[in-house]
């Protein structure tokens, strides 16, 4: 439960505001893509550790049923 928790708060606090920035400033009438590179390596950086977190309950959940 503890590992979930972990993973919606990364989820919810890592992911939700870079994306919101990403949307904002891709709004912009003045958008340079290439000023995007940090907002976006930072997004896949807080999708990645979302997605390790939630391999690990999964495996965690597998290996309790054994």
């Amino acid at each position: 439960l503890t590992l979930v928790l972990i993973g919606v708060g990364v989820s919810f606090g890592g992911t939700l505001p870079t994306t919101r920035r990403l949307a904002r400033d891709a709004q912009a009438a003045d958008f340079d893509p290439s000023s995007a590179s940090s907002s976006i390596k930072r997004l896949s950086m807080f999708s990645g550790i979302s997605q390790l977190i939630w391999l690990i309950v999964l495996i965690c959940m597998y290996a309790k049923g054994l």
